[in-house]
């Protein structure tokens, strides 16, 4: 028996498959490629599949993983193995990588986002001037919500270090966040930080870039 870890894209239509439906996706994707994926015993089997931090429907990818477990030890090599499941993938899931796994999913630690506002009729200076209004604020703190419980925020250290462009009325951050188990700051928690300072964007394109460890190293 033999993990591996499959690293793909989700973007286009795609981004709107919720975590279930991409669990469905691509258990046909494996049966169909002919891969000997390990099945869970039990009363009503199915194909060992673990996704690292599951993504927030509406937003895009470039680093998402997904562990799969092989019965034949003596497997196709690893490009092969990619290319028989990316031809089984639908339109916007686009394989980019086969490993074995080097770290735990405990090891993971923070992710980077690049997110994209578009505004209706706000100039580049106004953009700029909300931002710098809501950076000097002694703290930036939103609430989230979770099945137990609503937890406060922190963001100000986050934006602070972000990359920060303005563009007649598009704004971009992008930024590294907690995404450990401990502490995870998505998105969605930005969107409620700008809206403190009254910016309502028309379109967000969130789209993450990179999974990282607790020692800020690429997750492997």
């Amino acid at each position: 028996m033999k993990t591996m870890r499959v690293r793909f894209d989700k973007a286009g239509r795609a981004k709107y498959f919720s975590h279930l439906d991409l669990n469905r996706c691509m258990q046909r994707a494996l049966r169909r490629a002919g891969l000997p994926v390990w099945y869970t015993q039990g009363f009503n089997p199915h194909p060992y599949i673990t996704f690292a931090l599951p993504l927030s429907l509406g937003c895009e990818s470039e680093c998402e993983l997904m562990d799969i477990r092989l019965e034949d030890e003596a497997t196709a090599p690893m490009p092969e193995l990619a290319a028989l499941l990316a031809s089984q993938l639908p339109e916007g899931i686009t394989v980019t990588d086969v490993w074995e796994p080097v770290m735990k999913a405990c090891d993971l630690g923070f992710a980077r986002y690049r997110l994209e506002y578009t505004f209706e009729a706000m100039s580049a200076g106004l953009l700029r001037s909300r931002m710098q209004s809501l950076l000097a604020q002694p703290e930036i703190a939103v609430t989230k919500e979770t099945k137990h419980a609503v937890r406060r925020m922190e963001l100000k250290k986050w934006l602070e270090q972000a990359l920060i462009s303005v563009k007649e009325d598009c704004l971009t951050i992008e930024l590294t966040l907690p995404a450990g188990s401990s502490e995870s700051i998505g998105p969605v928690c930005v969107d409620a930080a700008l809206a403190q300072t009254g910016l309502s964007p028309l379109f967000c394109r969130a789209r993450r870039l990179e999974l990282y460890n607790l020692e800020m190293k690429r997750f492997r």
